[in-house]
């Protein structure tokens, strides 16, 4: 992997991410932060009891490399691993990024 500077960190607000993920993924609930060096990482309760991670990826990151995290964990749930699934936006049907 890419040596990534954590100068690029995201730095949404909770609200910013809270409307991201009603606006894409129709979803409501709270956010957590969790650690990460690079990246801004939430635990997202929805108003249903449902947990998510929330990544928002460090801007530094290489597209193909997120593209990578990805299909491994696409084939890891394959194999009946228990792993974060990928969640697909409810606008485009496709994973954001």
């Amino acid at each position: 992997m890419s040596e990534v500077s954590t100068t690029v960190t995201p730095t949404f607000s909770p609200d910013e991410i809270l409307r991201i993920l009603a606006e894409h993924y129709q979803l409501a609930g709270r956010l957590k932060g969790l650690l990460g060096y690079c990246d801004q990482n939430r635990l997202f309760t929805g108003s249903d009891g449902c947990q998510y991670i929330v990544k928002i990826a460090n801007s530094g990151e290489a597209q193909i490399e997120l593209e990578m995290q990805n299909s491994a964990m696409v084939h890891l749930s394959e194999k009946s691993c228990a792993v974060p699934q990928v969640i697909k936006t409810f606008l485009a049907g496709q994973s954001r990024q």
